[in-house]
């Protein structure tokens, strides 16, 4: 399985000249996905019919999919928990 990318990742093969402006834009990419994921800590997910004999998610399928995207921006923001507070 091969490694996954984060933000900074892309910043390798970028030339000089433009290193900079990229790091502003990621800094304010990131503050914005500290925001996502605090707005998607606070939120209640709304319960998701899936299927075709329209079974519901539960609440601990809901927890389940909101820490996964939670630790999917986290990775790739490489925002800290400190970060989040």
């Amino acid at each position: 399985m091969t490694e996954l990318k984060t933000l900074k990742d892309f910043a390798d093969g970028v030339p000089e000249q433009f290193k900079a402006d990229l790091m502003i834009k990621a800094s304010d990419l990131k503050a914005e996905a500290v925001k996502w994921i605090k707005y998607i800590l606070e939120t209640e997910l709304p319960c998701q019919r899936i299927g075709q004999r329209g079974t519901y998610l539960t609440t601990e399928d809901n927890e389940l999919i909101r820490e996964n995207i939670v630790i999917w921006i986290k990775h790739f923001f490489n925002i800290t928990d400190t970060e989040l507070k």
